[in-house]
């Protein structure tokens, strides 16, 4: 049987042939075909076939059907051979079923001596054929024959061409052919139980008493009681029928069933390539198989995640029949999913995720009653999702995402009494969402997002009292937030951004007492933020941008005090910025840009010790700006653009060790700048321009600012001093400004 491991060691002969001694019981034999000749320019391409057909030529048969204890003889047919030095070719089969007997030299390479050379275990063989004339290679023609014999207990096998290399002209050809040679068993005369019912009997003995003297074309006669194939039902069939008297039909071994499936499996997705294949193919119990779990000598689990397997899934995995878990996710399978699968009806776990599948979802995986979470996501799936899903009474996650399923979400998926996560984002679904999901009273995660779904949000949705998580980002739906919402008791995550909602953010809103994150920017929604949001304690991101939102920003927000981003930019806000914003010890990003804010920059937003962004810009905002913003230490980007703040730009931003971007153009500044921006080391843009009022020459310790790329001062009284060394600082910059006179 195939070990889990091979390596090999390969060393020359002074005569230049090649040998490889195998470290290991697996299966694997190397054939090495070595020329001592001159270097000959490249013809065309490398490449091999195998014929198992004994007739001369290459007939390209791969298929041949064989008995226990019996020879079969491969040929290995070579093109674009020409000027070559050595041929490798590696073979891989399963030495419980078949025995290396040897190998004979073809025509490629002439005057070629076959060396042997036994491994350490009775499967592992290692051959070199090395020329001892020195003649080329010819272009094509027959490189070898190899021999094997089947075992005693031989139930059909694959023998694999993995991979082959060509030594030419001092360069290596790698090729990697996966040529499949399919051994397969004789069938077995079928045994004369007429009736079915497992046993040769007198039942059976009536059956063909009944047609006894029957020859084809009489109108009675039936070739299954012509057991002997000579066109009638005579003596000759009747001691053949009396030779299985009381036979019974042989029944299968499930658990050798099994480990067929296991090697049809390891064969159709490149087990040879696998990550992890620890005992595969190895007569090794099948419990000992890296990722396959075994109960009552029957495979239960199949967990193979992230372990290379490339190709197709087998259909024969759908007679795996007391699986109850088939993992394998984050692999490279392709194709579509077989039908078969859905014959496991003992499944509780079947994933699939992350891999490379198409096609549509088979409507067979209805059948999988037992199954609790079903996870095909992130994949290539097309069409509709099935409306037999919805039979599967047990499933308690369905995850869909990021495929490109189409069509409307099935009503059926109402029916799903037990589900508790739905995941169908990233696909493109469409239609309305049925209002017969609120019926799935249990669940607790409902993620839509990234379709192109309209209509409304059901307002049924209030039902939905587990339910912590819902995003519907994304999409096209529109109407109002329903009011019902405020009903979710345990609401944790609101995400309804990048939609066509309107109407006003419902107050009710403010009864989530444990919502973390709400999201409603990118829509439609006017009217007042409703002071109610200020009651939201747990809440930690609050994104409200790019709406239609009007009048003031409540007071009330400034009661959130687990707040880390507070997001109001690009809305119609008016009013000043409330001093209770500075009350939040948490937020890290305000922003508050392209609105109509007026009044002055609250000194107390100096008080928000972990702030990292603070946007203002694009308002009307007036005033000086707060000393305060010095004591913001954590502070990344200000961007106070665009308003119209008057007096001195502060030495105290100067203090802001973290400060990158800082943008105080199209203002009414003035004075000078301050020389204690010049210990702003990690700032990489300073905007001053159009401050009409701002007045001097650029302090010379702004050359300290190694990481500057940006500085922008025209438009106002500033310029550039022209010695040497600031001169070479600036030619460094994307610097616009004047230069101070001479």
């Amino acid at each position: 049987m195939l070990m889990s491991t091979f390596q090999f060691i390969r060393t020359r002969f002074v005569h230049g042939a090649s040998f490889f001694t195998s470290v290991s019981g697996r299966a694997i034999l190397f054939i090495a075909l070595v020329l001592n000749s001159p270097s000959v320019s490249s013809q065309e391409g490398f490449s091999l076939s195998a014929d198992v057909d004994g007739t001369a030529g290459d007939q390209g048969a791969t298929v041949i059907e064989v008995s226990p204890d019996a020879d079969v003889s491969i040929q290995v047919f070579a093109s674009g051979t020409g000027g070559a030095q050595e041929v490798s070719i590696r073979f891989v089969y399963d030495g419980g079923q078949a025995v290396y007997e040897g190998a004979d030299v073809g025509d490629v390479f002439p005057n070629a001596q076959v060396i042997a050379e036994t491994g350490t275990g009775p499967t592992s063989v290692s051959l070199s054929i090395a020329s001892q004339g020195g003649r080329s290679a010819s272009a094509s023609g027959l490189a070898g024959t190899i021999r094997f014999r089947t075992t005693a207990g031989f139930t059909g096998t694959t023998i694999r061409i993995a991979e082959a290399t060509l030594a030419r002209s001092g360069q290596e050809e790698a090729l990697m052919p996966d040529l499949k040679i399919e051994l397969r068993p004789v069938p077995a005369a079928p045994l004369p139980d007429f009736d079915g019912d497992g046993t040769v009997g007198f039942a059976d003995f009536v059956l063909f008493a009944a047609n006894f003297g029957a020859q084809e074309g009489d109108g009675t006669y039936n070739a299954r009681f012509d057991l002997d194939g000579d066109a009638r039902v005579g003596f000759s069939d009747f001691v053949t029928f009396a030779g299985n008297f009381g036979r019974e039909a042989a029944r299968p071994d499930p658990a050798a069933q099994d480990r067929d499936v296991l090697v049809a499996l390891y064969d159709a997705t490149g087990g040879y390539h696998w990550a992890t294949q620890t005992n595969w193919l190895t007569d090794n119990d099948v419990s000992t198989w890296h990722g396959v779990t075994v109960q009552n000598g029957r495979v239960t689990a199949l967990k193979l995640s992230q372990n290379n397997l490339k190709g197709e899934i087998p259909s024969a995995l759908g007679e795996l029949t007391r699986l109850d878990s088939l993992i394998l996710g984050q692999n490279a399978l392709n194709g579509s999913l077989p039908a078969e699968l859905g014959k496991l009806t003992n499944l509780t776990r079947l994933e699939i995720w992350g891999n490379e599948l198409r096609d549509p979802i088979p409507s067979e995986f209805g059948n999988l009653a037992n199954l609790t979470y079903l996870n095909l996501s992130y994949n290539e799936l097309s069409g509709s999702i099935p409306a037999e899903v919805a039979n599967l009474n047990n499933l308690r996650d369905l995850v869909l995402t990021g495929n490109q399923l189409s069509g409307a979400i099935p009503d059926a998926l109402g029916n799903l009494e037990n589900l508790q996560g739905l995941w169908l984002a990233g696909n493109q679904l469409n239609g309305p969402i049925p209002v017969e999901l609120s019926n799935l009273t249990e669940l607790w995660g409902l993620f839509l997002g990234r379709n192109q779904l309209t209509g409304q949000i059901p307002s049924e949705f209030g039902n939905l009292t587990n339910l912590l998580q819902v995003n519907l980002s994304a999409n096209e739906l529109s109407g109002p937030i329903p009011t019902t919402l405020g009903d979710l008791p345990k609401l944790v995550i609101l995400i309804l951004h990048q939609n066509a909602l309107s109407g006003n953010i419902p107050a009710e809103l403010g009864e989530l007492s444990k919502l973390q994150i709400l999201e409603l920017s990118q829509n439609a929604l006017s009217g007042n933020i409703p002071a109610e949001l200020g009651r939201l304690k747990t809440l930690t991101n609050l994104e409200l941008t790019s709406n239609d939102l009007s009048g003031p920003i409540p007071a009330e927000l400034g009661n959130l005090v687990n707040l880390g981003w507070l997001g109001l930019h690009n809305n119609q806000l008016t009013g000043p910025i409330p001093i209770e914003l500075g009350n939040l010890p948490k937020l890290q990003a305000l922003s508050l840009y392209q609105n109509a804010l007026s009044g002055e920059i609250p000194s107390e937003l100096g008080d928000l010790p972990n702030l990292s962004s603070l946007l203002l810009n694009d308002n009307q905002l007036s005033g000086p700006i707060p000393i305060e913003l010095g004591n913001l230490t954590k502070l990344d980007g200000l961007f106070l653009h665009q308003n119209a703040l008057s007096g001195e730009i502060p030495s105290e931003l100067g203090d802001l060790p973290n400060l990158s971007s800082l943008l105080l153009n199209d203002n009414q500044l003035s004075g000078p700048v301050p020389s204690a921006l010049g210990n702003l080391t990690q700032l990489q843009s300073l905007f001053l321009s159009n401050n009409a009022s701002l007045a001097g020459a650029l302090p010379a310790s702004l050359t300290m600012l190694t990481e500057l790329k940006q500085l922008f001062f025209f438009g106002s009284g500033l310029c550039a001093p022209t010695d040497a060394a600031f001169q070479r600082w600036l030619e460094g910059l994307e610097a616009e400004g004047p230069n101070c006179p001479q």
